[in-house]
């Protein structure tokens, strides 16, 4: 029994009592982790707008289905949301401050250095499709600057590309079928047309020897 009865009250065992004061404390200090580790989130997810941090922004970020993630001047990320997260295959608080090219060095020889660094030296906004062989995906990629830095949206265009790239197999087999039936069709044409030549030839020569042969015996 987890009660005694004592002048007609009831009372929990002392260690059943204890167990229940450790147990709530472990719950306030979970509860108090977790509220103190969203905060945090949210304060890595807020975006630095003309000089302030505005968090209804970041939230909006947030929502949407491409990655984002914003670079100052010095190519140090200055945000990331939740979906470039899963882009980059690594937390937006590791990445925050860190420089892009040391972070990802492949990028260097790819068109995401030669177009990043164009949209903010001519302050013009970039387009581009890429291909990014660590992580094995194609991106869609729109970028543009401010006096601040740059600001990247990306979005994962793999699937897309993997039915292009099926489609264009598809049309490449057509197109040998098609030219493979041409060339037998061309071969087959060819060959009546030499056929109906030499059959002209032949009913020449016999109308001619038939010509030949009245008059001789005429």
């Amino acid at each position: 029994m987890l009660f005694i009865e004592n002048e007609n009250y009831y009372f929990l065992y002392p260690k059943v009592l204890w167990f229940l004061i450790i147990l709530s404390c472990y719950a306030l200090i979970i509860t108090w982790l977790y509220l103190l580790t969203r905060r945090k989130k949210e304060r890595n997810k807020e975006i630095f707008i003309d000089g302030n941090w505005d968090l209804e922004t970041s939230r909006i970020l947030e929502r949407i289905t491409d990655g984002f993630c914003a670079f100052n001047r010095e190519w140090q990320f200055t945000y990331i949301n939740g979906e470039a997260e899963k882009i980059f295959q690594k937390k937006g608080d590791k990445l925050l401050g860190k420089n892009i090219w040391n972070e990802f060095p492949e990028t260097v020889e790819s068109k995401f250095y030669q177009e990043y660094h164009k949209a903010v030296k001519e302050q013009v906004t970039v387009t581009f499709e890429e291909f990014y062989p660590p992580l094995n995906k194609w991106f869609e990629v729109r970028g543009y600057p401010s006096e601040d830095g740059l600001s990247v949206y990306l979005r994962d265009i793999s699937e897309q590309q993997a039915a292009l790239r099926v489609c264009k197999q598809d049309n490449e087999t057509l197109e040998n079928i098609v030219e493979s039936r041409t060339d037998k069709l061309e071969n087959k044409i060819k060959k009546l047309q030499l056929e109906v030549q030499e059959q002209t030839i032949a009913e020449n020569a016999l109308r001619t020897s038939e010509e030949i042969f009245r008059a001789i015996f005429e």
